[in-house]
């Protein structure tokens, strides 16, 4: 009788051991899951706020650039308007350059450097709005970017959220079985114990 009783507190002791192992290995695992996910938040917090700067650095450079791209359509309007009286003016110089061939020819001669010059000048505004356009839409292209990365992580963030939602509810059944398994080994060990001064 003394040797079953004892056999029987071994083997209680020997599943109480593995399943105090197995329930290690299990809040183990959730504690890593909760270090990644706060990892993952800690992540995708400084996105954010990365996203948010660069957003307001882009901000700021679009306001500049169109600062800079008005003030290069001025610049070309005031030029497409000083080529008009230019114009205008050398309409008048030819319409004298009968009489005064000599001097109709020195207009000549600066109206044709005025009209290089004006055109040069458009040709010079027209690459800078270029330039302009292609640095904002490299930004754009950033801020895209930067977007995808936040969408994946919260898609990471919310699977792993998921997984401990689901770890958390297996670990309530293991915490509910073993609760059984003590309840059951409770008696087996009050037979050990009241058994033992007989030996």
């Amino acid at each position: 009788m003394e040797v079953g009783a004892a056999a029987s507190g071994n083997s209680i002791a020997a599943v109480n051991a593995g399943g105090f192992g197995e329930w290690r290995l299990v809040l183990d695992s959730l504690q890593s899951l909760e270090n990644r996910q706060a990892a993952a938040r800690a992540e995708l917090q400084s996105l954010h706020r990365k996203l948010q700067n660069r957003a307001e650095a882009a901000a700021a450079v679009q306001a500049v650039h169109e600062q800079e791209i008005a003030g290069l359509r001025a610049a070309q309007a005031a030029a497409v308007v000083q080529f008009e009286r230019r114009s205008r003016a050398l309409a008048a110089h030819a319409s004298r350059a009968r009489q005064m061939s000599s001097r109709a020819r020195t207009v000549s001669l600066k109206a044709r450097v005025a009209v290089q010059q004006a055109r040069a000048d458009a040709e010079a505004a027209e690459a800078q709005v270029q330039a302009a356009n292609s640095v904002l839409a490299a930004r754009a292209a950033e801020r895209t970017k930067l977007r995808a990365r936040v969408e994946e992580l919260e898609r990471k963030l919310e699977a792993q959220s998921l997984l401990g939602r689901r770890q958390a509810t297996l670990l309530d059944d293991a915490a509910e079985a073993l609760r059984d398994i003590c309840s059951a080994a409770t008696p087996a060990a009050a037979a050990v114990l009241a058994g033992s001064p007989g030996a």
